[in-house]
């Protein structure tokens, strides 16, 4: 189940805060880890709310002793940029730095559906497969693509 991020309202989030969501969400699912997507890049920069978020589910996951993965903006839609190999590694070591397990791109982006997750012990070693739903490649996905 993927959560959403600080930025929804507490109308969508159903709780007075994001902390609350974050906590009820934990005590009432169980979970084997916390995930969410937060698409923070907008207008050439990195928008604080992306490390905000991460650090409310570090102090959560922490807490509750289980991982949490974040889903990072992988290719650009609605007002989103489209991340340079510096935002999109701005992305995933943030996540690192902050003791994320695994990040993950939009499943919706990729190739023919295949979700991507990525957990650290093997970063370097494998690549995202960045295309469209549709399976037709994109940019970020040409270079890495299974030859």
């Amino acid at each position: 189940m993927n959560l959403l991020p600080t930025y929804a309202t507490n109308t969508q989030l159903g709780t007075p805060d994001y902390e609350t969501y974050l906590r009820r969400f934990v005590e009432t699912v169980h979970p084997a880890f916390i995930s969410w997507d937060n698409y923070s890049l907008l207008e050439g920069e990195m928008n604080d709310r992306f490390y905000t978020n991460l650090e409310l589910v570090r102090h959560q996951s922490l807490e509750s002793k289980i991982p949490f993965w974040n889903i990072i903006l992988a290719n650009s839609h609605f007002n989103y940029m489209e991340p340079a190999d510096s935002t999109f590694r701005l992305q995933v070591y943030s996540t690192l730095a902050y003791g994320g397990a695994v990040f993950s791109t939009s499943p919706t982006l990729l190739p023919r559906g295949i979700i991507s997750v990525w957990p650290p012990s093997i970063i370097l070693e494998i690549a995202p497969r960045l295309g469209t739903c549709c399976g037709a490649s994109t940019s970020k996905f040409e270079p890495w693509r299974p030859r």
